[in-house]
């Protein structure tokens, strides 16, 4: 599994986290992003998110709402936003993620997603959110609620995407089972 580590200015060595500060045990993460407020959050393979604050994690998981299973991804938007993909449950929002009651927002097949096994989160430079999932890539725009769906018709080499990216031009970048 993976270790959460750290290293202040000044110091000589790494710092490894345990349960002793609230590091969920037993869990590797997947992926981390730091939100305006200088929290680190992380998601983990087993399920669950967490928030550092600096000094300690708080955990998120099932008993707050979370979905079961991976949690592959975090993107923090152009609005401070905070996206989670999850592979069992779609995406997952939070709005202010300095709150002390975290509240989640979900984005389901219901809300018209093709998928809820998404793999991957991106933006571009309108500030539309891209999710790379089992079925292609949907585009949301997070201020009207529209979706729009991109397949293998619309070029991507493959339906089921696993990573994604928007470069410094703006061209986005979606990585699938078959290529880029």
């Amino acid at each position: 599994g993976k270790t959460v580590a750290r290293m202040k200015s000044g110091e000589q060595r790494f710092y490894t986290f345990s349960e002793n500060e609230g590091l969920p045990k037993g869990k590797a993460f997947s992926s981390a992003a730091e939100d305006d407020f200088g929290n680190i959050w992380f998601s983990f393979y087993e399920g669950g998110v967490a928030r550092f604050n600096g000094e300690r994690f708080e955990y998120f998981g099932e008993n707050e709402g979370l979905p079961v299973g991976l949690l592959s991804d975090l993107h923090k938007d152009k609005k401070g936003r905070l996206w989670i993909s999850s592979t069992l449950g779609g995406l997952i929002r939070i709005d202010d993620t300095s709150a002390k009651k975290t509240q989640f927002v979900y984005l389901t097949t219901a809300d018209g997603l093709r998928s809820n096994n998404i793999r991957t989160i991106t933006e571009d430079n309108f500030g539309r959110i891209y999710a790379g999932s089992a079925r292609g890539v949907d585009r949301i725009s997070p201020d009207t609620g529209k979706i729009k769906h991109y397949s293998v018709s619309d070029g991507l080499a493959a339906d089921f995407v696993v990573d994604s990216h928007c470069d410094r031009k703006g061209d986005l970048w979606f990585v699938t089972n078959n290529g880029l």
